[in-house]
């Protein structure tokens, strides 16, 4: 029941930003808002889930500390730059529909995706055990200081009993940095702009610092 609060929730934030974007006629607001959903999903199931162990408060805090910094660094990024070309090509494409288009493919669909990739957090703050912090949870913050951050999450809930299904959160999330949303575009759009730059990802590993790769001769 709460998780489906969770998702009326968030479906709920989505459409208020949506109208925002029809007002400013700029969908990508929806960058901005995205860390954002997390941090009010995650203080909508605490607030829902009194008496959570002390990890409860320690996820909230770090969601938070996470959700407010993307945000910001996304406002501080796209000021004044306009619509982004994603979204600026799928209104040009089909200028009529695109406003209910958009409420559908882009403000609702990372509604429903942020609601599953936050799982974690909601096996977190509804979990009153274990009640003392566990190594997991050291894990967890280590992750979080060093950047690999839903994984971090994940570590959190894995402390908790019965909470080995949130795996797909951060395979999920890794899916779509590595292949969707993430990477794979901002590397499309670089190779677009940038001379050179399709060299230097094909010996340069995306993530993980390594020794640069062989140029295929």
């Amino acid at each position: 029941m709460i998780a489906l609060h969770g998702l009326g929730f968030a479906l709920a934030l989505m459409t208020v930003v949506w109208l925002g974007s029809l007002l400013i006629r700029d969908a990508s607001i929806i960058d901005i808002f995205w860390g954002l959903g997390f941090v009010a999903l995650a203080w909508l199931y605490f607030w829902l889930t009194p008496g959570a162990a002390t990890r409860a408060y320690l996820v909230l805090a770090l969601v938070t500390l996470w959700g407010l910094r993307l945000a910001l660094y996304i406002l501080w990024r796209n000021w004044g730059q306009g619509e982004d070309y994603r979204y600026r090509e799928m209104r040009e494409r089909d200028p009529k529909n695109f406003p209910w288009k958009s409420l559908f493919t882009v403000f609702w669909l990372q509604a429903g995706l942020l609601w599953i990739i936050a799982m974690p957090l909601l096996q977190v703050e509804k979990s009153a055990l274990p009640a003392e912090l566990t190594w997991l949870d050291g894990l967890g913050v280590a992750l979080f200081l060093i950047g690999v951050i839903w994984w971090s999450f994940f570590c959190f809930a894995a402390a908790t009993p019965g909470s080995l299904w949130t795996l797909f959160s951060p395979v999920l999330m890794t899916l779509l940095l590595m292949k969707v949303s993430g990477v794979a575009l901002l590397e499309k759009r670089l190779e677009e702009v940038k001379p050179g730059y399709r060299e230097y990802v094909a010996r340069t590993n995306a993530f993980f610092p390594w020794f640069p790769k062989r140029a295929v001769e």
